[in-house]
């Protein structure tokens, strides 16, 4: 009797699935254009140095420490969007919806048509793939690049003499390393997987031959940039964090499920399900056998087919990732593991698969889909700045023309100036530079070590005008720990003045938090 009512029932299940999939992928779409949140550090410095000529982005980018592509694109996307907030992050949700569509042709090609629609419903709303397509960062842009080589390494295993699959590939790998670093280390991995399968699978040595070729050559069309690469290395690097933990190797794929502009994850029922929910499906995707029996789920502990290749290249992209960083003193944020996120996607998607029925298909995504939602849509109210909130106050004192305002990080310059109108002054500690717009990161420790934040104190109070109103914008943290706020203090002791703190810095409400002191003339 429950059998049949069961079979009586299949076409129902299978079409909820389909509505399931439909929404997801279209919240998905929606909440890569939606977020109240201002401009960040990252962000706004991302808009001023696009904002120059080509030859001037790269000028700027050997002081910054990227590469160029990314800023190259929105220089020319500002030209017909413009420079709003939504029509500058604007691109990051075209590249991400973009994504979503190649993953699913991937799918496709690789598996079946419904192990596709798992990719499509988990890429379109995964927490990371979706806050950094409303992030002006490269990161959107790097998931699009990665799915884009996933798709022409599939046709490659069908065509392995494909010319222009081949080419495609060189041109690909050139536009991953001139969009993000870490792509190096994804390429290491390919190259490092491939000379294993061409250990083991004798009869695929010319089509791996033929792969390896391809990365070489768009290694080197990435030459040219390799001098200014080199000078990054030893004077820009990431002197805003120190190097990472052997354990974050082993939970880096929290990143994937969390919302990114959260500096302090505090520990709740929603984010232990959802954790929960992920090692299950992120444990199926890898080992499940597909096609289940009515007993349960079968398990191998050697992963098979294509799953064990993205899951192998995933696992050791991240793995050199981290060792270069803790070989080199660098720094890790979860951000990096843009170049995984599409091989994450495959894995969650056939997690989800290897349920089997539609009915539990159906029930399986409809968990994962409404926890994934429920960080989404939380996120959408998260601010990753402070700086609104100082430009506003310092807009409700009406002096901001023709004040002065000491910025303590200068990484808080780029985006307090985005928002602060009239025509101010600055000053940015530890260079004492007028420029707020762009952060100098070149010999940054260096630049830290040159004065103290009393000396910084006694320039800036003899720059200071008698009548001039004087503004005090600064941050703990940063790797500066109380350095600002030592700069703060000395700086009201010794020009003598009665403070009022309009703004005070709210590290948990905010991603990039500030404190703005106002010192009138």
């Amino acid at each position: 009797m429950l059998r049949r009512v069961g079979a009586a029932l299949e076409p129902w299940w299978s079409r909820l699935l389909v509505v399931v999939i439909v929404g997801d992928v279209f919240a998905g779409v929606f909440l890569r254009f939606r977020t109240t949140s201002k401009l960040w550090l990252d962000e706004a410095l991302s808009v001023n140095i696009a904002r120059h000529g080509l030859s001037g982005i790269v000028d700027l980018l050997r002081h910054d420490g990227a590469p160029p592509l990314y800023y190259f694109l929105l220089h020319f996307w500002m030209k017909l969007a413009g420079t709003s907030d939504l029509a500058v992050r604007s691109l990051s949700g075209v590249c991400g919806v973009a994504a979503v569509a190649v993953m699913y042709v991937v799918a496709k090609e690789a598996w079946d048509a419904q192990r596709a629609k798992m990719v499509a419903a988990i890429g379109s709303v995964l927490p990371f793939t979706v806050y950094y397509s409303t992030e002006t960062r490269m990161y959107s842009l790097v998931v699009l690049e990665v799915a884009v080589l996933a798709l022409l390494l599939v046709r490659l295993q069908r065509h392995p003499g494909s010319r222009a699959d081949l080419v495609g590939l060189s041109l690909t790998v050139m536009a991953l390393l001139y969009t993000q670093y870490w792509s190096i280390y994804l390429m290491a991995s390919l190259v490092a997987v491939a000379a294993f399968q061409w250990i083991r699978q004798l009869s695929r040595r010319q089509e791996l031959r033929r792969q390896v070729l391809a990365y070489v050559v768009g290694g080197l069309l990435w030459l040219p940039w390799l001098p200014i690469f080199n000078s990054q290395r030893l004077h820009t690097g990431t002197p805003w964090a120190r190097h990472p933990q052997p354990f974050q190797f082993i939970i880096w794929p929290v990143g994937m499920w969390v919302n990114q502009s959260v500096q302090h994850v505090s520990s709740s029922l929603h984010f232990a399900l959802l954790s929960l929910a992920m090692v299950i499906v992120m444990t199926l995707g890898v080992f499940a056998v597909v096609g289940r029996n009515e007993q349960g789920i079968l398990l191998k502990i050697r992963p098979e087919g294509e799953i064990s290749f993205y899951a192998i290249v995933g696992a050791t992209a991240i793995f050199l990732g981290m060792l270069a960083c803790d070989i080199s003193d660098s720094a890790y944020a979860p951000r990096y593991s843009s170049i995984v996120a599409v091989l994450f996607v495959f894995v969650i998607a056939r997690g989800v698969a290897t349920f089997g029925t539609p009915q539990r298909v159906f029930l399986a995504l409809s968990v994962i889909s409404v926890l994934l939602l429920w960080t989404d849509k939380w996120g959408i109210g998260v601010q990753r700045t402070q700086a609104g909130v100082a430009a506003h106050a310092i807009a409700a004192q009406g002096d901001a023309s023709g004040s002065l305002i000491a910025v303590c990080p200068d990484q808080v310059g780029p985006s307090l100036s985005r928002y602060v109108g009239g025509n101010p002054e600055y000053v940015l500690y530890p260079r004492l530079d007028s420029n707020p717009r762009i952060v100098d990161w070149y010999d940054y420790p260096a630049a830290l070590a040159s004065t103290t934040p009393e000396q910084a104190a006694d320039a800036v109070a003899r720059r200071l005008k008698p009548h001039q109103t004087l503004y005090i914008a600064w941050a703990t943290g940063y790797t500066l720990k109380s350095t600002c706020e030592t700069f703060a203090n000395a700086l009201q002791k010794v020009t003598h003045r009665q403070p009022t703190t309009l703004v005070v810095q709210n590290m948990v409400g905010f991603y990039q938090s500030m404190t703005l002191v106002r010192l009138p003339g």
